[in-house]
């Protein structure tokens, strides 16, 4: 399984690492990466509780397979070769 998740660098905290470890509770490894990304509204102002109810949010649909946006190896070499 493969997941993506955007969020600020404040929102690296316990509880993230705490779910992402239910969330991948049946695979022997993980690989995480780590890079900067575009502005999708995360630098808008909210509280703390708003922040744990979008990132629960997205665990939660990931979890239910759902708003997944996936494509085999070929698939993004096409697309890659499209951009170019």
């Amino acid at each position: 399984m493969e997941s993506t998740f955007i969020l600020k660098p404040e929102e690296l905290n316990s509880d993230f690492l705490n779910t992402l470890k239910r969330l991948f509770k049946n695979s022997p490894q993980l690989q995480i990466s780590v890079s900067t990304s575009e502005d999708f509204g995360l630098l808008q102002s909210e509280t703390v509780q708003q922040q744990l109810e979008r990132i629960e949010k997205c665990f939660v649909e990931v979890e239910a397979k759902k708003n997944i946006i996936s494509f085999s190896e070929n698939e993004l070499d096409q697309i890659i070769l499209e951009k170019l």
